[in-house]
């Protein structure tokens, strides 16, 4: 009997061990495991080497593609960890994932409200995403809805009249991607444009991205991803910064379980040093905030991280001096936006003569704030630079703060409370339906389908550019998109795009259709009379056109020429030109153009007035 025992124990031995070596026939999934546990730990060299392996023994071509996802995820992480910013945890919540963002500061009672119907046209329900942020004097909403492909983008639309609205628009080209953009939150400047995203570069579930307003081009520019730790292997769903500029709220499910999302309430910080992941630090432990500093007025004798060399004293007291600076200004523009505030509520309740004089109190301040921001925005610069010249020489600058700030801006005893805002109702809204401005619209087929003739029509058109190829693509190769063009370039290659649309919001519409098709860089080109233009100068040449450029004053009937009498007066009664042309075969005369309509008119009732006959009012 122990003869068999004995001989059992070596036999179990002499068995590969599965869990270590993960030889048995599902060992890509043991591998692919083992991997998403070391990813979640943010282990990423050692989760990409699991990862591959996974991939040579995997034969799935869904999972294929899903491990190919997560190895961009890790070389994605392995950049973000080189350039990490390690904020300080005051406090945090678990909250429903019902209605977390009920927590949200800064926001009065009723502010959200379940997305509209007329707002989400394919009442489809978002994992996270489920209610809007909408109040009844705003002129504008930005929000979140699934367009045909079932992509989550950032829509706009603006106020008409009443309860009337605007047919929601995309919001731009640079903040959409082929997956979902969700919780879109605006500066309180208007200027920054925050929102979670799973189809930019990042490192897996949403991160959190910011784009900036750029006023030369009149669009929102390329997503920033936040960077670690505010995103995270998990999904990130919310930053903001309240608005007194003591808090960075947070809200995440990395550390929550099913049905949970934590708020995690951060220091603010100004102008965060970014350094790289030390030997000495857990990228796990700063993702999760594991570690909890409450900051004292000893820290900077304590630490054993800074030491400042005498030849950059200078540099570190300038340093000291800008921070102490920002802090000020920071604290001014914020009194400033609440006066505005308070000036625009009072005049939405002021009668007529208050109004004109609170209009030039808003001038005022408006004024005064933007000055005041310029002012932060060059500090800022000033800031980067001393900030990189630290970095270039191993430093990382622990940030004195200024006795007179400190007050502001001391956290030993954290005041931020955890408030639940009311839920609101849906209003009674409708939402404009807008009449088709394209020649062909873009179309899903079974069959991908060419263009006849590959010729588009005149005036202003806007296409979705798929890809230039060393040769023609091949009907099955269109994925089902039609009408596909094809051009022929001068480097002997093929342009390949589809569609032809007459506005650009129309064009956005379809993108996500185009991207979900497999052409994840398709984008978006314009033509003008079939030459190419920018998309810049399109919209432009969009907004302008039918657009009321003034009028004209047209007398036909005078095939010999306009007599003296009527010359004399035009002559007397304007000082516009007059030129001679055609119209359906016959002579006319025109005087202009007027820039108002009323100064026109007055010329038509004079002439008539005199007996002159055949005389009308003509808008260019």
């Amino acid at each position: 009997m122990k003869n068999l025992f004995i001989g059992t124990i070596l036999l179990l031995f002499s068995l590969p061990l599965v869990s270590q070596d993960f030889t048995n026939t599902e060992g890509d999934l043991q591998y692919e495991y083992h991997a998403d546990s070391l990813y979640h730990s943010y282990k990423f060299e050692k989760a990409i080497t699991l990862y591959h392996k996974a991939l040579q023994s995997s034969t799935d071509s869904l999972r294929i593609s899903g491990i190919e996802k997560k190895l961009l995820n890790c070389e994605n992480g392995i950049n973000m960890l080189q350039y990490i910013v390690r904020p300080n945890l005051l406090n945090s919540k678990k909250l429903s994932l019902e209605d977390f963002y009920l927590y949200i500061p800064d926001y009065e009672d009723n502010c959200w409200i379940p997305l509209p119907n007329p707002f989400n046209k394919s009442a489809t329900i978002h994992q996270f995403y489920s209610a809007i942020h909408f109040t009844g004097n705003s002129d504008k909403v930005i929000f979140s809805a699934p367009d045909e492909s079932g992509a989550w983008n950032i829509y706009s639309s603006v106020k008409i009249a009443g309860n009337n609205w605007s047919a929601p628009e995309i919001l731009s080209e640079a903040t959409t991607s082929s997956a979902d953009e969700i919780f879109p939150f605006l500066s309180p400047d208007g200027k920054t444009l925050y929102f979670a995203s799973n189809g930019f570069a990042g490192i897996g579930g949403f991160d959190l991205f910011k784009s900036e307003w750029d006023n030369e081009s009149g669009e929102w520019g390329i997503p920033e991803n936040l960077g670690f730790p505010y995103s995270s292997t998990h999904n990130d769903l919310i930053y903001h910064n309240t608005y007194d500029g003591n808090f960075t709220i947070l809200f995440s499910d990395r550390n929550s379980s099913e049905g949970e999302i934590e708020a995690f309430v951060l220091e603010a910080i100004a102008t965060p040093v970014k350094t790289a992941l030390r030997t000495d630090e857990s990228a796990e432990d700063i993702a999760r905030f594991a570690i909890r500093r409450v900051p004292q007025q000893t820290d900077i004798d304590q630490t054993t991280e800074f030491h400042i060399d005498s030849t950059l004293q200078h540099t570190y007291d300038n340093y000291s001096i800008h921070i102490s600076k920002i802090k000020s200004l920071q604290q001014d523009y914020r009194e400033k936006r609440e006066k505005l505030a308070e000036s625009r509520q009072m005049y939405q309740r002021a009668n007529e003569s208050d109004k004109e004089f609170l209009k030039g109190i808003i001038r005022d301040l408006e004024e005064e704030a933007a000055t005041i921001k310029k002012e932060l925005e060059q500090i800022s610069k000033e800031v980067h630079k001393l900030e990189m010249e630290f970095l270039s020489k191993g430093v990382i600058p622990q940030k004195i703060e200024d006795e007179d700030i400190k007050v502001s801006t001391n956290f030993q005893s954290p005041s931020f409370k955890f408030e639940k805002r009311q839920m609101g109702e849906i209003p009674y809204i409708t939402v404009e339906i807008p009449e088709p401005k394209f020649d062909y619209s873009f179309k899903v087929l079974k069959e991908g389908q060419f263009a006849p003739d590959n010729s588009l029509p005149d005036g202003l058109v806007y296409q979705i550019q798929i890809a230039v190829l060393g040769s023609k693509a091949k009907v099955k190769d269109l994925k089902g998109l039609s009408p596909v063009f094809v051009k022929k370039l001068n480097s002997g290659k093929y342009l390949h795009t589809v569609g032809v649309f007459r506005t650009h919001s129309e064009a956005l519409s379809n993108l996500n259709t185009v991207r979900k098709k497999g052409f994840s860089s398709a984008f978006i080109i314009a033509y003008n009379d079939g030459q190419s233009i920018t998309i810049k100068k399109a919209k432009s040449i969009e907004q302008n056109k039918g657009k009321n450029k003034g009028y004209s004053v047209i007398l036909d009937g005078y095939q010999d020429g306009l007599p003296s009498s009527v010359l004399t007066i035009i002559q007397q009664t304007s000082d516009k030109d007059i030129s001679r042309g055609t119209q359906n075969g016959q002579t006319i005369y025109m005087v202009g153009p007027f820039t108002k309509k009323d100064e026109a008119e007055y010329l038509i009732k004079t002439l008539k007035d005199l007996g002159v006959e055949n005389v009308t009012l003509s808008t260019l």
